[in-house]
């Protein structure tokens, strides 16, 4: 089970292939050109070194958007100024961007903006329960990073649409933790059952979009649920401590510079993303033993779900440590060698993985 490290976990690579060339020191994150600035500024100094970079303090406007710059900024932990502006308290529908527009979207912590404190606003990316939350804040606080949004970016023709975006961003929403999930299994699957009664008033394009970029959920809430519903109580007991090893672990195996060339956080993401796949079926089938050949048949479908989404040229372009998260029978090999490992201590595993038949949501 692929970690969530961002919503559409099935295009990172692919998407990669697509989206157009940024100036140098920005990366792409759901379409945008976006940086995070290593030094500290207050909220004047920041627009104006955004100015001198071509750039602009980032607008943010959905929940997808907050959750990919949550993930981007997962080492910085100081506030970050982002391009909002609030005259009135409490009121954050009339808080507007810096270019003068208003915020269809938000993600104030209750309570605020309060005007009186300060009318900038920076977005908390380290502390629960504030993490990701937007605050108001004296402009003139100097400890802040900020986040730029390049003007020059292309837009990327893989960005969901307005419509598609409606109907994703409930689940983008959702805390993105194992623990969460299936914890909250039923609600969860609610919410993609909502989704994909409202990706149908959408094109068939975002339709196709919907069913790929919710591939963790469909697998877990349709495919095999049933199987699942067996082993719930345990794997959610489980998940917990499966999260936390699981995000030291191979965030730290695979750890990668801001610094560094988009090729290699590429490669680091791909490593990271598989390194998770294999803790996570890992710890979860020692700790729920009877489980291990659902999770086993879960993890190759996931893979080869996401393999038949991704045209064959993209998938030759892609990096090694990409394609081979779309490759079934390497990522069998590899969860066949993790499980041989608990065979020792365990029952039999049953050799039958075969992908079932995909069931649209």
């Amino acid at each position: 089970m692929t970690h969530l490290i961002t919503f559409a976990v099935v295009l990172i690579a692919s998407v990669s292939l697509l989206k157009a060339a940024c100036p140098e020191g920005f990366d792409v994150i759901n379409s945008k050109c976006i940086t995070i600035t290593s030094k500290r500024f207050t909220h004047h100094k920041a627009l104006l070194e955004c100015n001198g970079r071509n750039a602009h303090l980032v607008t943010i406007q959905n929940a997808i958007d907050n959750n990919a710059i949550l993930q981007y900024a997962s080492n910085i932990t100081s506030p970050m100024w982002i391009g909002a502006n609030c005259k009135f308290n409490k009121q954050p529908k009339k808080c507007t961007w810096d270019d003068g527009s208003s915020l269809d979207y938000s993600n104030f912590l209750p309570g605020y903006p309060v005007t009186n404190i300060g009318t900038c606003v920076y977005i908390d990316s380290d502390n629960q329960p504030l993490k990701g939350r937007w605050i108001s804040a004296t402009c003139e606080l100097d400890e802040y990073h900020a986040i730029f949004l390049s003007v020059s970016a292309e837009k990327d023709p893989n960005a969901p649409s307005e419509c598609l975006s409606k109907c994703l961003t409930p689940l983008a929403k959702l805390q993105r933790s194992f623990s969460f999930v299936f914890n909250n299994f039923e609600k969860v699957c609610d919410l993609l059952e909502d989704g994909a009664f409202c990706a149908r008033k959408c094109n068939q394009e975002d339709q196709t979009k919907f069913y790929q970029y919710t591939t963790f959920y469909r697998i877990h809430c349709i495919d095999y649920e049933e199987d699942i519903q067996e082993h719930l109580t345990c794997i959610a007991k489980a998940a917990a401590d499966a999260d936390l090893v699981c995000k030291d672990k191979c965030k730290q195996a695979h750890k990668v510079e801001k610094t560094a060339d988009k090729k290699t956080k590429m490669k680091k993401e791909c490593l990271t993303l598989e390194c998770s796949t294999l803790c996570y079926f890992d710890e979860l089938a020692e700790s729920c033993p009877e489980a291990r050949n659902i999770l086993l048949k879960i993890n190759i479908g996931q893979v080869h779900s996401m393999a038949s989404g991704v045209h064959p040229i993209t998938m030759e372009k892609m990096l090694p440590e990409c394609r081979n998260l779309h490759n079934t029978e390497y990522m069998r090999a590899k969860l066949m060698a993790s499980s041989s490992s608990l065979l020792m201590d365990h029952t039999p595993l049953e050799m039958e993985t075969e992908e079932r038949p995909v069931i649209t949501a």
